[in-house]
């Protein structure tokens, strides 16, 4: 999966989107505020990429145990799914993609 999506070059720009739609998000800004958001995507690249086949950088899941409510993992996921969806990362990857993301929630 990781080479159809575009390997680390889509990897890089699916989370520099979300990240840039999650800053404005009043629904989850106050999460990240005084925390990197360079370091945080750094994260969100391996653990992404590490998903979706790519190399295996022992990065664990950023959201498995964290502190997001309900309502703020789906504004998450929701600017995840509006990033793959911008770059038009084919619907069948993007639909594995978050079918992972979601599971690795519990």
């Amino acid at each position: 999966m990781y080479e159809q999506i575009g390997g680390m070059g889509t990897v890089d720009a699916v989370v520099e989107v979300m990240f840039m739609r999650i800053v404005g998000d009043l629904r989850v800004k106050s999460i990240f505020e005084g925390e990197s958001i360079d370091h945080l995507q750094g994260h969100m690249r391996e653990y992404l990429a590490k998903l979706c086949g790519g190399p295996d950088s022992n990065t664990p899941n950023p959201l498995a145990g964290s502190a997001l409510s309900d309502t703020q993992f789906d504004a998450f996921c929701g600017h995840l799914q509006a990033a793959l969806n911008t770059l038009e990362v084919p619907q069948q990857i993007a639909a594995m993609v978050m079918g992972m993301i979601y599971a690795g929630r519990e």
